[in-house]
């Protein structure tokens, strides 16, 4: 005797008792264990084990992609209804299956095949082909027509290449991540144009430091269109501000504790449109627990798998570092973890602070040899200690702007140019910078 599947419905009233009649034929196999009112329902459902099974609309408008993440979390595979409108974002919410509304045999036809499959949860149903006689989801290229396309300052370009994604990492401590990030954006914003993503979940501050909006947040906005119904470079520019000439930002959350806002999958989305309409985009990331991180791309995770989805997917990390013991042992850790849970790239290391005080009356010497046993010999970039970066944040502006002249301005400056040109880390820098 065959397994009775638990079933629940959440459908609107007319479309909803048509499939409980189509599924009254396989009672022998499909049991309608509950009629729901809503999504919270469904999901408690799935919590408590009572069905492994749901069909729900597609236009219901709290469904995404981390619902149905939830759902396959918990061992519930899902069917969704879906109008003739609706087919891309029903594509998008990572269902197992989907059936046209209006066609309750479709829908008892789609958790049939799912019983018999032996295959978990797939990623996307574009993978897995569309239940026949659907058509197939498309891509849709056309640029979006509401609200995210007003304001912008960035233009798309879909036909050039993918901008570079440079992800501004480091240790915990505060190293100076953000006004390395901040000024390094500035700085590559004189070559094409450059777009800043502040996507610090612990201590989002980038807005702070250029004196711009905190609320509402940009990246917040981005990460649900990436959610719903896709995100193009065009939305990225509907969101992001102006911080200057050529320099544009995406702010970041308004506070700490709204992080589970983002997602680890929509942020790469987000990304990846960033890259269309920007040839350069800094992305500032939050230190990392030390903690595994999962390899898969979910649309729900922890700060850590936010972080390392960032990492992952940039084509330059630099590793900032603060210049002294403490953060010379910690830059020890870190690597071990990019070792274990990196993407192989290179880390890029920016020795950041350095100064007399706290390396010694020769900190570059000193430096050098602390990092030997990590590095295996290799150079790092060094930024000095210069007070000119605090007073860049009072007058809310990177300190490649508001102090042209100092030496911190100076090193990022050459970090830029390393990036632009090609050059090897190791490369010299065409000035000395006292420290």
């Amino acid at each position: 005797m065959s397994a009775i599947h638990g079933v629940v419905v959440l459908l609107g009233a007319e479309e909803e008792a048509d499939v409980i009649r189509a599924l009254a034929d396989h009672r022998d196999s499909l049991d309608v264990v509950r009629r729901c009112a809503d999504l919270a329902e469904i999901r408690a459902a799935a919590r408590s084990r009572i069905a492994d099974l749901a069909v729900l609309d597609a236009t219901d408008p709290d469904l995404d992609p981390r619902v149905v993440e939830d759902l396959h979390r918990h061992g519930m595979r899902v069917v969704l209804v879906v109008p003739g409108t609706a087919f891309e974002r029903a594509d998008r919410c990572g269902a197992d299956a989907r059936a046209a509304a209006g066609a309750p045999d479709q829908v008892v036809e789609s958790l049939l095949a799912i019983v018999r499959s032996d295959a978990g949860p797939a990623s996307s149903m574009r993978e897995r082909g569309a239940h026949e006689g659907l058509p197939a989801p498309q891509d849709d290229d056309a640029p979006t027509t509401d609200p995210f396309d007003e304001g912008g300052t960035i233009d798309e370009e879909p036909s050039r290449e993918p901008g570079r994604l440079i992800a501004v990492w480091g240790t915990s401590g505060a190293p100076g991540r953000s006004s390395i990030a901040v000024a390094l954006a500035d700085a590559l914003s004189r070559h094409g144009g450059a777009l800043l993503v502040d996507a610090d979940t612990s201590n989002p501050s980038i807005a702070h430091m250029l004196g711009l909006d905190v609320d509402p947040s940009g990246l917040s906005a981005l990460i649900r269109r990436a959610s719903r119904a896709g995100v193009s470079g065009r939305d990225v520019g509907g969101v992001a501000v102006s911080a200057g000439e050529g320099l544009d930002v995406v702010t970041g959350l308004t506070t700490p504790h709204r992080w589970r806002e983002a997602g680890p999958a929509g942020l790469v989305d987000v990304l990846d449109a960033a890259r269309t309409a920007s040839p350069w985009v800094v992305v500032d990331v939050a230190a990392v627990g030390l903690d595994a991180v999962p390899d898969d791309l979910r649309h729900q995770g922890s700060r850590d798998d936010l972080t390392a989805a960032v990492l992952r997917r940039a084509t330059d990390v630099l590793c900032v570092v603060r210049g002294d013991a403490v953060g010379i042992h910690r830059l020890g850790h870190v690597r071990a973890w990019w070792s274990d849970y990196g993407s192989g790239v290179d880390l890029k290391v920016v020795v950041n602070r350095v100064s007399t005080a706290g390396a010694g009356p020769r900190p570059l010497n000193a430096i050098q040899a602390a990092l030997r046993p990590l590095l295996a010999g290799s150079a790092v970039r060094v930024v000095p200690e210069d007070p000119s970066v605090v007073r860049s944040c009072l007058e809310a502006a990177p300190v490649t702007r508001s102090a042209p002249g100092s030496d911190a301005a100076a090193a990022v400056e050459e970090i830029a140019r390393a990036l632009v040109e090609g050059l090897g880390w190791d490369a010299p820098a065409r000035r000395r910078h006292p420290v």
